[in-house]
């Protein structure tokens, strides 16, 4: 997974947070082993502004299609 940078922080909801490339593309790897699909929607966009610059914040709902076929409940997701 080339695309992610040498710098590289995140979370997975199901997995909780890791750090840097490695340990990022292990997580990643692991998580998108448990499920067979995903799907994103769209629920809303703001934009507006901070002290710091311009700001845009999406609602997204996320459903997981597991492995066994069994599909999660909506998700909701706020990302800025």
């Amino acid at each position: 997974m080339s695309w992610y940078t040498r710098r590289c922080d995140s979370q997975i909801l199901f997995v909780g947070p890791v750090a840097g490339q490695k340990q990022t593309e292990e997580s990643v790897a692991g998580f998108c082993s448990t499920i067979s699909g995903l799907k994103h929607a769209i629920v809303g966009v703001w934009s507006g502004a901070s002290e710091g610059g311009a700001v845009t914040s999406v609602e997204t709902t996320i459903t997981y299609r597991r492995n066994d076929a069994t599909v999660t409940d909506a998700l909701k997701l706020l990302t800025n």
